[in-house]
């Protein structure tokens, strides 16, 4: 038979360690936004570089194609 503390302590281990997962998604999500945010601002960054240097083009067919897909919902 299992005595109360016995299942005390393991519940204590699972609720620990469940805190410790929690955490540790936290700072994988943490850094994986941050990496997502790095890489925004690098091309922001770049494409802001190449509107004042006059050098920025647009891509006719994927814009049309975005608009149509916004348009239609899809």
């Amino acid at each position: 038979m299992i005595s109360n503390n016995t299942r005390v302590n393991t519940a204590s281990v699972f609720a620990q360690q469940n805190v410790a997962n929690k955490n540790e998604k936290k700072e994988v999500n943490a850094e994986k936004k941050a990496q997502e945010t790095s890489v925004v601002n690098d091309r922001v960054s770049e494409i802001k570089s190449q509107i004042q240097e006059g050098t920025y083009k647009i891509d006719m067919k994927k814009t049309s194609e975005k608009m149509a897909l916004n348009l239609l919902n899809l």
